[in-house]
């Protein structure tokens, strides 16, 4: 087995993105990729449900291809049956045609690329869109068949992009923006297509306008590249994370896909992209929360050494995620950075907000006290540190399921904040609307008093 690719610590930009991707690429060739063998399906069965879903009995079609679909390691059609399945895309029952769908997608063969192109073409996939957006079929077909027809082609989608040739990038780009491609498929089906496809498959992937960033387009794209988990793609996503000229919220999202991985190849860079001030804060935080997931020495060193370094939001983030690390040893840490009003209060806040005290094996009685002093948390000019203690007692009523009274500067916002939890309280008693209502008017002006500055 090829030893580690190793990156110095803080990597350069240019440098990741030419040498060492192919060297990465060549080594995680050798050691990750894996052969996809198990039980055949036999010619006879695939058959008899097909014929049986033309008569009218879909069980057994719609079983099997269930299991095609999520047991395609261990459970696949034989080879030799490519050229059946291409003829059940033109088949007239569109059970059959989803069915034919699937095998190729269990196959994954580029030999079966122009079939699944002049399917996903055929279909007509923008027509399917208007007649979805009238909530009517057109002439001729039932709602169940368009819906079939939609799954094959979604399906088909999804085949070109694990056959992984980019060539059908062009059409896959001319499929991003249609909404009856979402669903079930997460980022979309185009999306997650092209995120499978290399290099230039995530670069297009990249590609949107900034305009676009936070629409559904931009979403879509985000949550694809997010969900990468193949490390084949890893060269990819480090070029994706250098690109100066993607929108900071895919980089993000490639650098997350990056660190959910956890490999021992990625680690390097991730510690490289939280040191170098060159990226983006958005990228250095998302780089810092991720290494948590390796929860080792190694993890809580780079990120203890990046709160010596670093200041701001990435600070308070890595303040926050040390917890990850190690919830009993950095959560009181993280509560004494929160009440020492000498660190600055924008990054007191945010780790306030950040810190994962979620499990009841968090609250120690250390933990507990120093919760109670966060209620009393306060600025450098010792007045009340209003967000923090607001974070504070949501943890406490959330967690403890007491209702201390919080003193605070601005009463209407801490009330607003504190609604929702007081609600849902309410909500158990099973109160009339207007009797609900006025219990929470009143609850909250209990708990919740006016600071006077003496």
């Amino acid at each position: 087995m090829m030893g580690s690719i190793t990156f110095p610590f803080r990597l350069s930009r240019k440098r990741a993105v030419s040498g060492v991707l192919v060297a990465m690429a060549a080594v995680i060739s050798a050691k990750l990729l894996t052969s996809v063998g198990g039980e055949e399906l036999s010619r006879e069965t695939i058959h008899a449900a097909a014929e049986k879903a033309r008569k009218g009995d879909t069980q057994p079609i719609l079983q099997l291809q269930s299991q095609m679909l999520t047991q395609s390691k261990t459970f696949r059609p034989p080879s030799a049956m490519r050229r059946e399945f291409e003829a059940m895309l033109k088949d007239p029952n569109t059970d059959v045609q989803v069915l034919g769908a699937c095998g190729l997608n269990a196959l994954k063969s580029r030999e079966s690329m122009d079939a699944l192109v002049e399917y996903i073409t055929e279909v007509n996939l923008r027509q399917m869109e208007a007649s979805n957006k009238r909530a009517q079929p057109p002439v001729g077909e039932t709602g169940d068949s368009q819906r079939n027809r939609l799954k094959a082609a979604t399906i088909a989608i999804m085949t070109l992009g694990e056959i992984g040739d980019d060539s059908v990038i062009p059409l896959l780009e001319s499929l991003r923006n249609l909404d009856c491609l979402s669903g079930e498929f997460g980022g979309g089906a185009a999306q997650q297509a092209l995120s499978r496809l290399g290099v230039a498959g995530v670069k297009s992937l990249s590609n949107i306008r900034p305009g676009d960033a936070y629409g559904e387009n931009g979403m879509k794209a985000h949550a694809a590249i997010r969900s990468i988990r193949d490390a084949r793609q890893i060269p990819a996503l480090i070029a994706t994370t250098n690109d100066d000229n993607v929108h900071v919220g895919i980089r993000m999202a490639a650098v997350g896909a990056l660190a959910e991985m956890k490999s021992a190849d990625v680690f390097p860079f991730l510690g490289s992209v939280i040191q170098d001030d060159s990226y983006p804060v958005g990228v250095r935080m998302e780089a810092a929360r991720g290494v948590s997931g390796y929860k080792d020495r190694a993890a809580e060193n780079l990120l203890l050494h990046a709160i010596e370094t670093t200041t701001g939001s990435l600070r308070a983030a890595c303040v926050a995620t040390l917890a990850r690390c190690d919830a009993r040893r950095y959560i009181p840490q993280g509560l004494r950075f929160v009440i020492d009003n000498t660190n600055p209060l924008s990054e007191r806040e945010q780790v306030a907000l950040w810190l994962p005290i979620s499990h009841a094996d968090a609250l120690t009685s250390d933990v507990q006290q120093l919760l109670d002093e966060c209620l009393q948390a306060s600025t450098s000019e010792d007045k009340p540190a209003d967000e923090i203690r607001i974070s504070a007692w949501r943890i406490i009523f959330g967690m403890l399921d007491k209702e201390p009274v919080l003193e605070v500067r601005d009463v209407q916002t801490a009330r607003f904040y504190l609604r929702d939890h007081v609600k849902g309280k309410a909500r158990k008693m099973r109160l009339p609307y207007d009797q609900e209502k006025a219990w929470i008017d009143n609850k909250l002006q209990t708990l919740v008093t006016q600071w006077q500055e003496i």
